[in-house]
């Protein structure tokens, strides 16, 4: 069985309930999101997070070498990303000076994630401008207006289900305003993004599954080592490059674990 809720925080609860109410053996969450939505509804049903970040931080677990709860799973460093983000794009575009950041304010690593960020823009000579949605209306029409776009030159993404869904739209607008845009995961530079650093979705869900295999044949969650990945990758999309007018730094191309054309 499977739900989705593209990131919508009480549909995200709703589905939650009804996940626990089935009694299910083992529950797979992906992201902050769900997993806080399960955990407020069992404290008994193992359950197996994929791509949370900093799950002690965030109160998951006790600790990564033993979560101590009915949580263990695989985390991702969103903290440290959002900045790594922040530096490649400027290496992408020399020229940005001011960059927004695209963040869920349902989601609260979102927003430690933004306070990163900041922090890391000034070492590199930007400015971070918060760019908040909570909603999937918020997507609606163009997500970048002209008044917005005349304040900032580049968008970083911060990773979440609700951005997740609609990478398509943020990648497209951004083309539209001629923004140069980051994200974290390989199918949002894709999906049109011009470049993407953070972790392997397919590679992390394929994974979880040895946690649900582990937890099906007896084993307790809360003795099972949490995962962090050992290494995250960078993703270029040339195409999009072009219709930005951008060339791509010989250097960061062979950085690159791909190049999309």
């Amino acid at each position: 069985m499977a739900r989705f809720a593209g990131g919508r925080a009480e549909l995200t609860r709703a589905l939650a309930v009804e996940l626990v109410a089935l009694n299910p053996d083992v529950i797979v969450a992906d992201t902050a999101l769900p997993v806080t939505a399960v955990k407020a509804f069992t404290r008994t049903i193992p359950i197996v997070m994929v791509a949370v970040s900093d799950p002690v931080e965030t109160g998951f677990i006790e600790s990564v070498a033993r979560p101590g709860s009915n949580i263990t799973g695989l985390a991702i460093n969103t903290l440290e990303i959002a900045a790594k983000q922040v530096q490649l794009l400027k290496e992408l575009a020399p020229g940005v000076t001011r960059i927004a950041l695209l963040w869920n304010t349902s989601n609260p690593v979102t927003r430690r994630a933004l306070e990163r960020a900041v922090n890391a823009s000034s070492e590199l000579g930007v400015e971070i401008v918060s760019f908040p949605v909570a909603k999937p209306e918020d997507f609606d029409g163009q997500i970048f207006g002209p008044t917005a776009v005349a304040r900032v030159d580049a968008v970083v993404v911060v990773a979440d289900p609700m951005s997740f869904t609609f990478r398509r739209k943020i990648a497209d607008a951004a083309v539209t305003y001629k923004l140069p845009s980051m994200f974290t995961f390989r199918e949002e530079a894709s999906d049109g993004g011009l470049a993407a650093y953070g972790t392997d979705l397919a590679t992390a869900f394929r994974r979880s599954a040895r946690y649900v295999d582990q937890i099906l044949k007896g084993s307790d969650p809360a003795t099972l080592p949490v995962e962090y990945p050992t290494r995250y990758n960078l993703v270029l999309n040339a195409k999009t490059a072009r219709a930005l007018r951008l060339t791509i730094p010989p250097t960061l191309l062979a950085r690159a674990d791909e190049v999309i054309e």
